[in-house]
């Protein structure tokens, strides 16, 4: 508030002085006082009669306040169950990928079996056993007869390195076997 409006208020309040600054309710209450006493001196003004008016009523009561709005309801909703169900497994068929040797691919060599040794037949007249040796030319381990079958594992010159019937393996003078 100004000091003007300070000094006119104290002026229609009869002091003399500005005595500091009024509160809301007390200019307020200033102001009715006012009102009256000059409705009491001019009770035939228009002013006066509708505040007498105004008087005779009854005061109006402020509202109650608005209520709260009013809030959705709350819906509380429960997570799905899940049974835990064995995984179902669907045999595949095994994937060929074709394996191509080449540059950056290593390919195992391949798997060559052997032939099987010739069989061989000692050879000569029933009566002539042939001897197996240690080495070519060595000690006799034990005399074979003919038409046994020997297997022949080797060969070094003219002797053949053999295996017996009974597994003794020996060397023989090759042409005294006859093999197919």
């Amino acid at each position: 508030m100004n000091r003007v409006l300070a000094a006119s208020m104290a002026v229609l309040l009869g002091t003399s002085a500005y005595a500091g600054v009024l509160t809301r309710d007390q200019q307020r209450e200033n102001i009715r006082r006012q009102g009256e006493a000059f409705c009491n001196h001019y009770p035939d003004d228009i002013a006066c009669k509708a505040h007498g008016e105004a008087l005779s009523q009854p005061t109006p009561q402020p509202l109650p306040p608005p209520p709260p709005p009013s809030l959705p309801p709350v819906v509380i909703q429960q997570p799905p169950v899940i049974i835990p169900q064995p995984p179902v497994i669907v045999p595949q068929p095994p994937i060929v990928v074709p394996q191509v040797c080449g540059v950056n691919v290593y390919c195992p060599p391949p798997i060559i079996t052997p032939a099987p040794p010739p069989i061989c037949m000692v050879s000569g007249p029933w009566w002539v056993w042939q001897n197996l040796r240690t080495v070519p030319n060595g000690p006799i381990i034990a005399p074979l007869p003919p038409g046994t079958p020997v297997r022949l594992l080797g060969v070094s010159g003219r002797w053949g390195n053999v295996q017996a019937p009974l597994g003794s393996i020996g060397w023989m003078f090759l042409p005294y076997m006859t093999c197919s």
